[in-house]
Formats: C-alpha cells, structure tokens, sequence
C-alpha cells in the first residue's frame, strides 16, 4: 500500500504568519501554500519546487508587493496553461524562472502584468508543444532564457515574440 506524502496545510500552522520573511523555499509534495503567504509583504524571493501547482497558488502570489524574484518548478500543473494575471501583478517582480516537466502547453502574459520583469528564465523537459503568448506585454523585458529539452517551434516563437516586442532595444534569446 502506497504511503500518502500529501502535507495540505501542514504550514498553515505557522502563526503569527511570518511577516518579516524576505526568502521563502518550500519544496516537495505540498498540497497547497500556506493561506498566510499572501500576508507577506516583505517577501523578496520565492522558490517553490512542488510536485504540482496550481493557478490559485499562482494567483495568490499576484500581489506580493516586494516580490522579485521568483522560481516556480513543478512535475505537474493543474491546467494545460499557465496564466499571469491581473492589471498591475507582479508589479516588482524583476526575475521569473520556470522549470516543468508536465505536459504544459501554454503560458500566456496578460496586459500589463509584470510589467518590470527583466529576465525570464524557462527549462524545458519533455516539452514538445509549449507557447508562449503575450511576451510583448512584458514592457521591460530584457532577456529570455531556454534550457533543456526543446523543440525548433518553441525556439521560433520566442524569437518570433521578441523581434516583435515595443522595446526600442529588443529582448534577446539565449539558448542554453
């Protein structure tokens, strides 16, 4: 018989929540984040290695003010497409890496999320039909990073993307 590892809520225990917290890594078969983390305004960086995420944790980050850097890597996501949201979210993130080996086939940049983002770093494994879409609304995007497994039509949209991105200096692909 399987042993269930799930710890839902395990951390939610934590009280009072930590407010002054500046790093946070929580990795492993976590069901959820704790309900306080959206009470961390001092949080600067995060770095989740889940057996899977899902767009509500996604979402409950949206508007941690000091935020940016952020590291999100996952076996699994909830959905087939990964969504950034919300006028004005992540407005300090300056720093976002993605690592998935899920079979993930989207992730979309609404208007005028992020919008101080300078570097996206992605590692790719086992990934043939990822797209990206709304790199253009990343005004300060500077570069972006592939690694891992790829295939030719992942790299061509990027490249596609960013030769059609606002900045006058357009954001460069680099290939790892």
């Amino acid at each position: 018989m399987a042993q269930h590892t799930d710890q839902d809520g395990c951390l939610d225990a934590i009280s009072p929540p930590p407010e002054q917290l500046e790093t946070l890594k929580i990795y492993g078969h976590v069901g959820k984040l704790p309900a306080w983390t959206k009470l961390l305004s001092n949080l600067r960086k995060m770095k989740l290695r889940l057996t899977m995420i899902t767009q509500d944790e996604v979402d409950l980050l949206a508007n941690l003010a000091s935020l940016h850097t952020l590291c999100l890597c996952f076996k699994e996501f909830q959905y087939e497409e990964l969504r950034f949201k919300g006028y004005r979210c992540f407005r300090s993130l300056l720093v976002l890496k993605i690592t998935c080996n899920c079979r993930i086939h989207s992730i979309t940049f609404e208007e005028r999320v992020m919008w101080s983002l300078q570097v996206l770093k992605i590692h790719c494994s086992n990934l043939s039909s990822l797209k990206f879409f709304g790199l253009k609304e990343l005004e300060d995007l500077r570069e972006v990073t592939l690694h891992g497994s790829y295939d030719n039509k992942l790299k061509q949209n990027l490249r596609s993307q960013l030769g059609e991105h606002p900045r006058e200096i357009k954001p460069f692909l680099k290939l790892n």
